[in-house]
This record gives C-alpha cells, structure tokens and sequence, in this order.
C-alpha cells in the first residue's frame, strides 16, 4: 500500500507491533523530522503487516494539522469522502 502523504510517528509510545504510534498527518506542505504539530484526530486506518500467516496489527492515526487551509473542513474521517 502506498500513502501520498508522509508518515510520521508520535514520540515516546509504543504500539502493539513495538514500534512508535505512526501518524498519517494530512497537509498542504511537508515538514522536516523533529517538527511538533498540533493537530485534530479525524480518523484511524487499521493495519495489518507481515506474511499470510503471521501478521500484526499495524494502525495508523489519521490526524489534520489545525493551521492547515487544505483540509480544514475535515474533522471526522467521513468528510474525506471515499477513495
């Protein structure tokens, strides 16, 4: 699966699969590693990685940056449409 965004994690937590909580900042711009962002959960996509067998869970939180002009009439994952 390939995201049009960048993923970013939230720091200092842990996920079930290990790995910090991955977030799926939706923006107009990007921004460089490191930036704090205030922004409003809209959404969770549910993720699954690994092989047939073996897989874990995978999440990711689908926030929108509040300065952003792009999105700003998202404010639940519905208001995205469908894909």
């Amino acid at each position: 699966m390939m995201f049009p965004y960048d993923i970013r994690f939230v720091w200092s937590t842990t996920a079930a699969d290990g790995d910090p909580v991955e977030v799926l900042v939706l923006m107009g711009e990007t921004v460089f590693p490191g930036c704090l962002l205030k922004c409003l959960m809209v959404g969770i996509i549910e993720g699954e990685q690994g092989k047939r067998k073996e897989t874990e869970r995978n999440d990711r939180i689908i926030p929108v940056e509040q300065a952003n002009h792009t999105y700003a009439h998202v404010k639940h994952v519905d208001d995205l449409g469908k894909p």
